[in-house]
């Protein structure tokens, strides 16, 4: 038989790729949310850590085009790694012209906003296509409020939706992992112990350039 034998997977291994089953399984359900048919154009609005996940499973729906958003280079530069056909930093391009250029000026399928800001909510409407669908993934603070003019929606006909945590979707998320359909080493950025919880803490507060997730082993 040609070809080497893979070493079986260590359990360190196994064990940090299990610990994205919960970040998985909430974009199992944002994806569900978008029902992005096959040949559709989307855009992602935010290349962290779970705009990247859904990313993967985006690429996986057969759809024709899919931009990433994000306003950090280093981040897109991933993206564009792993599924995107397209990124926009939008620090330095008008997202919403940008959009139009790569869709022949009708904009896209669906948008999936997964930051958590007013900001973003708004640019979401400025990429939509007329018929199109927003799902609503990241986390905006409660109480945030955004400012949406009815009638682009009434005339767009836009289906808004969100997309809250992850109902039932665990062994899908597994199934994803394990067959590889979705990877995520590549995410994790910071292999720490247990005594070292609070650097850990401190680079999810202060995000600096690099980092993405840390996984913490007892």
């Amino acid at each position: 038989m040609g070809g080497k034998r893979k070493p079986a997977a260590s359990f360190t291994g196994l064990a940090e790729i299990a610990a994205f089953a919960e970040p998985v399984s909430c974009g199992v359900h944002a994806v569900d949310r978008a029902a992005i048919k096959v040949g559709q154009t989307v855009a992602i609005i935010g290349a962290g850590p779970m705009g990247q996940i859904i990313l993967q499973m985006v690429k996986n729906t057969g759809a024709s085009k899919i931009i990433h958003l994000d306003i950090f280079d280093w981040k897109l530069d991933i993206a564009k790694e792993y599924g995107a056909t397209d990124t926009i930093n939008t620090t330095k391009e008008d997202a919403a012209a940008r959009v139009k250029e790569l869709t022949g000026g009708a904009g896209v399928d669906v948008v999936i906003e997964a930051v958590g800001d007013p900001h973003t909510f708004e640019m979401a409407f400025t990429l939509v296509a007329r018929g199109g669908r927003i799902v609503q993934f990241g986390f905006c603070p409660e109480g945030k409020e955004a400012k949406v003019t009815p009638f682009d929606i009434l005339f767009k006909e836009l289906t808004i939706v969100g997309s809250w945590v992850n109902p039932y979707t665990y062994p899908r998320a597994i199934s994803l992992l394990a067959s590889g359909k979705v990877v995520v080493d590549h995410l994790i950025t910071n292999r720490l112990k247990i005594d070292e919880v609070e650097r850990g803490l401190k680079c999810m507060i202060d995000r600096p350039e690099g980092f993405m997730k840390a996984v913490i082993f007892p």
